[in-house]
């Protein structure tokens, strides 16, 4: 759904702590504010040019380089030319997570000159819904902090914050209300359907549980950044974790015995959602559905899994189309356009 921002809700964050006379920290799904030197002591491990200038704003997104959710996170700042720094994290000793209280990526932190704290953003899809609503439908005249405070808090400890929810300044046309309702409906399935097929796919057997984090330790440079023998343990560990943990998860989710045909299944759904007379779901030009879907996909591309997909369904035309259009930050001339119209540093 949309909604006119009131920019007056609170969402749960840690934005009181200076005035309790401690340092603030993140935690929960939302995020909340950091120290400045609560990061000094992390490496950068790469930084990723982007078309889209954003004056006096840096973003670091903290990831593991194959984990599906950090990929959604990566193929929208890709697609909309934001640069950022990343920090690969190592996914079993996680020591580059130990400044936040939230141990899973992405995290993706916002330093803006002038301020006392950095921000803290947790969970791909509300990191997302969050610079969207920032960058597209507020036009930059309302910081990012504003906007994370603007999303309805949870009432109960058990209820979750609407991470799909974008702010928008002026309420949508019909037209344009449809087209956020459709695209909404999408992410959630990603979210709740699609990401549920991939770990029990490259994890389906031992062979293919060790061929998955040999591929993650060489797309990740895990060489590079965490060292030989943590490499070492890492893959070993983790594709014998990952087998069993893979084989749980289809349980769980109720795939089918040969759990390649609900992976191939996702995927003529999500065509068929589309269909003959669109390029993407979001028409000519991709929408977050696209970038969410397509990220999911990404974090498994150099799989068996994902290769028999191409194999038994029409998902490569989409696939490759979109990952140019990434390549190319094809979202950037328009973000840019939305970005500069109204707004104030």
């Amino acid at each position: 759904m949309c909604s006119q921002p009131s920019f007056t809700n609170a969402v749960q964050t840690k934005t009181e702590s200076k005035q309790a006379g401690v340092k603030p920290k993140s935690s929960g799904l939302g995020g909340g504010l950091l120290p400045r030197n609560a990061l000094r002591n992390i490496q950068i491990s790469r930084h990723v040019v982007g078309q889209t200038y954003v004056e006096d704003t840096h973003f670091t997104l903290f990831q593991y380089q194959t984990c599906p959710f950090c990929c959604k996170v990566r193929a929208f700042l890709d697609y909309y030319g934001i640069p950022y720094n990343v920090i690969e994290v190592n996914p079993v000793f996680r020591q580059q997570l130990k400044f936040s209280n939230y141990r899973k990526v992405p995290i993706l932190i916002v330093d803006k000159r002038g301020e006392e704290h950095l921000l803290q953003l947790n969970d791909s899809s509300l990191i997302i819904s969050v610079l969207t609503s920032y960058f597209l439908y507020t036009n930059g005249s309302k910081d990012i902090i504003s906007i994370l405070k603007s999303f309805p808090s949870p009432k109960q400890t058990s209820q979750e914050i609407d991470r799909y929810l974008i702010m928008t300044l002026n309420k949508p046309d019909s037209k344009k209300l449809k087209e956020m309702l459709e695209e909404r409906k999408w992410r959630e399935w990603a979210d709740n359907v699609l990401v549920h097929t991939l770990s029990p796919n490259i994890y389906r057997t031992l062979p293919e549980s060790f061929q998955s984090f040999r591929y993650f330790a060489k797309v990740g440079y895990w060489d590079e950044y965490f060292g030989a023998l943590q490499k070492l343990v890492s893959v070993n560990l983790g594709a014998f974790a990952m087998l069993f943990i893979g084989r749980k998860l289809k349980k769980k989710y109720k795939l089918k015995d040969d759990v390649r045909e609900s992976l191939y299944d996702a995927c003529r759904v999500w065509l068929n959602a589309i269909g003959s007379e669109r390029v993407f779901m979001g028409g000519e030009k991709a929408n977050l559905a696209d970038l969410a879907v397509f990220g999911l996909l990404q974090s498994i591309e150099g799989c068996q899994a994902f290769e028999d997909a191409v194999k038994n369904t029409k998902i490569d035309s989409w696939f490759y189309t979109m990952k140019e259009s990434c390549k190319n930050s094809s979202g950037h001339e328009h973000l840019a356009d939305c970005f500069k119209r109204n707004h104030t540093y």
